[in-house]
């Protein structure tokens, strides 16, 4: 038998379950695949592989730390010399090497419990929220306070604190690490790469469950522990800013009405007000190394999370007066964008439809995607029946919009109706109209403006395919039709039929003439066109 035995735990992964299972099955380690009633046939794909199975009672109250200690119960009756053991997640796919490397560093370390390596995500440009996943897992290399799911951990060293804690439904690997240092053993983050993982977040909805579920976690990791425990700052940081800075804002604001004129007392709300948006801006700063576009998403959505937290912290401690067990929080509603063949992505189609048109990372290489997916992020919002995640998208959407449109400088406001495929060429002083049409697979570069000719006046209709050039102005009460071209610089004052293409200032109708790299007339085509 070996010294290694790797235990996945899982539920409904599907093919990546299979690509999980396939970097560890056939090495000489001993793996056991634990299955939470599965419906897609997961436990035949795992016995198929040659894994031991143990599928969950759940007339027992779940939870993921369960799942490893049964794991592991059944590892060590299979194999009694096994030492280590990697814990994975059935969603991710070990890289090769790693569980060498992860050996190596505690066979190096008698007093090392836990080593973990960095964790990626497998599809970061598929939403932000994947991409911030993955930044959030790439935490500094060397002795750390705990760890994740995935982890090479010491079987000694595992139960001599008892193995994991199945009461605790979220924060169950922080937790046992807590327990593990207070019995003097180490966590090591290795500089190595160790899993590749897929997320699967392609809605604002499952990234607002998962931070309710990690503020559950970190208050009852919190509780237990007291004030020495591991989140206790982070629990506070959450209570803070979700309830003691709106109370802040609006003392500020009574006082100021009282105290100053109404002019000065505008000033110092807006500057109280303001204290949000520059914690923003501070959290991204730390981030700069990841490009502006990623960081500055990472410093607005670690502060939005903060109210998600206070809401997992408020449903913890309903829970605990209440007498109830501990809740499970599922924020994985979608899957991967290539789990499967055969099977449709779920997801906002307008938003898949906008990154199709675009290349691999593209929160990283381009920042117009920016302002798209903040606009998509606002229509959906609107078309809410109600509850928390609508009102708490209001209250954000408009300073947010504003600072994505000062750092971008494009203006999509969620007035305007823009079908699905849009592409942003370059950067900046782009603007739409809220009152603007634009229909399916349309294309901007920079400078175009498509907006009214008078206050109040109405804005432009474009329907499907229309391709407008650098600094183009579309403007009034006017219809572009399908598949019409609009030359740089044109100012275009009337109808355009469907097809044709318009230059000229005020622009005037031409015969269509094809292009070569789809190049207006009078247009340099872009970086990534094949005619540049």
């Amino acid at each position: 038998m070996s010294d290694i035995g790797v235990i996945a735990i899982g539920k409904n992964e599907g093919a990546r379950l299979r690509r999980c299972l396939q970097s560890v099955v056939g090495k000489g380690w001993t793996v056991v695949y634990v299955d939470s009633n599965s419906t897609d046939g997961s436990v035949a794909l795992a016995e198929s592989m040659g894994c031991a199975v143990v599928q969950l009672d759940l007339s027992i109250p779940f939870s993921a730390a369960r799942a490893r200690n049964e794991g592991l119960a059944r590892l060590v009756s299979i194999d009694g010399t096994a030492k280590y053991v990697q814990m994975v997640d059935g969603d991710c796919e070990i890289v090769d090497g790693w569980i060498e490397r992860g050996v190596s560093a505690l066979d190096a370390q008698p007093k090392l419990a836990v080593a973990c390596g960095r964790r990626r995500e497998r599809y970061p440009e598929a939403s932000v929220y994947n991409t911030l996943a993955d930044i959030e897992w790439d935490s500094p290399v060397g002795p750390a306070q705990s760890c994740g799911g995935d982890a090479m951990i010491r079987i000694a060293a595992l139960q001599a604190v008892g193995g994991y804690d199945p009461s605790v439904v979220a924060g169950e690997e922080p937790e046992m690490c807590q327990r593990l240092r207070a019995a003097g053993w180490a966590i090591e983050r290795v500089n190595q790469e160790m899993t590749l993982h897929d997320a699967a977040m392609l809605q604002f909805g499952q990234w607002w469950k998962r931070q309710v579920r990690s503020g559950y976690g970190v208050t009852d990791v919190s509780a237990r522990f007291g004030q020495h425990g591991l989140f206790v700052g982070i629990a506070r940081s959450a209570r803070n800013w979700a309830i003691g800075y709106p109370a802040f804002v609006l003392g500020v604001a009574i006082l100021s009405f009282v105290i100053f004129r109404p002019a000065a007392a505008g000033l110092v709300i807006t500057l109280t007000i303001a204290l949000l948006p520059l914690q923003m801006l501070r959290v991204a700063w730390k981030k700069r190394a990841y490009g502006a576009p990623a960081a500055i998403a990472y410093g607005v959505l670690t502060m939005v999370s903060k109210w998600a937290f206070y809401q997992g912290s408020r449903q913890y401690w309903n829970d605990r007066a209440a007498g109830k067990l501990a809740r499970q929080i599922d924020y994985k509603s979608a899957p991967s964008p290539a789990a499967t063949a055969t099977q449709p992505v779920k997801g906002d189609p307008d938003w898949l439809a906008d990154l199709a048109r675009y290349p691999r990372r593209p929160f990283i290489k381009e920042q117009s995607i920016w302002a798209i997916w903040w606009y998509r992020f606002g229509r959906r919002c609107d078309r809410r029946s109600g509850g928390f995640a609508k009102w708490i998208g209001a209250k954000i959407y408009w300073p947010v919009h504003r600072v994505i449109e000062t750092l971008t400088g494009v203006s999509l406001p969620k007035g305007a109706t823009i079908g699905p495929g849009l592409r942003v060429y370059h950067f900046g002083n782009i603007f739409v109209h809220n009152k603007a049409t634009l229909g399916a697979n349309c294309t901007l570069r920079q400078g175009v403006t498509i907006g009214s000719r008078m206050e109040n006046g109405l804005a432009p209709v474009l329907e499907d395919d229309v391709d407008c050039g650098a600094y183009a102005q579309i403007l009034g009460e006017i219809r572009i039709g399908k598949g019409a071209r609009i030359g740089a610089m044109s100012v275009v004052l009337k109808d355009v039929p469907a097809g044709a293409t318009a230059v000229g200032i005020p622009a005037r109708i031409i015969e269509a003439k094809p292009a070569s790299g789809n190049t207006l007339p009078g247009e340099v085509p872009p970086a990534d066109s094949p005619a540049h």
